[in-house]
């Protein structure tokens, strides 16, 4: 599937195989998957800067990459609580671990949450969710306190355009 350039990116992408693309902000993605066992799997873009890895997060895994860099996997079952009609069976976030010369940096990528009891979710449902996890993870409001899109850099933003106009997007 042919992605167009993000400021041209629809709300909703309808991909392959029932996975939806749900776009906030104009370039913040929420993933909903259904799997096989009709679990839905939400996955949102997030990020937050951390001084240290918080002692109340608990591990659930560690990827090692090889390079000076991990992804820690952290369960978070409470950063959905009180939101109405969302009983999730897992909710976990994804904080990349880079270590080095420099120093340490915690950076968190993503949210994931697998509800099993999850009828389909709308749109609109979808982004009080998202309003709620950015709130808490990102200490914002995305309706008080939007994210501007990046301003392109003018030689790449050229190039990406031209290319997508070869491709069929104008």
């Amino acid at each position: 599937m042919k992605v167009p350039p993000a400021a041209e990116q629809p709300e909703i992408v309808e991909a392959w195989r029932d996975v939806k693309e749900y776009w906030y902000e104009t370039f913040r993605r929420v993933l909903l998957i259904r799997d096989a066992t009709g679990c839905i799997i939400l996955s949102f873009d997030v990020y937050s800067k951390l001084d240290r890895l918080p002692q109340e997060y608990k591990i659930v895994s560690r990827l090692d990459t090889g390079a000076p860099v991990e992804i820690i996997y952290a369960d978070v079952s409470n950063l959905v609580d009180g939101i109405d009609d969302l009983k999730p069976d897992k909710v976990e976030i994804a904080i990349i671990h880079s270590h080095g010369e420099v120093g340490e940096r915690y950076e968190i990528s993503d949210v994931r949450i697998v509800c099993c009891s999850c009828r389909d979710l709308s749109y609109e449902e979808v982004y009080n969710i998202y309003r709620v996890i950015v709130e808490r993870i990102e200490q914002r409001s995305p309706e008080s306190n939007a994210l501007e899109p990046p301003k392109p850099v003018e030689r790449v933003y050229s190039t990406r355009l031209a290319n997508s106009r070869r491709r069929g997007y104008s």
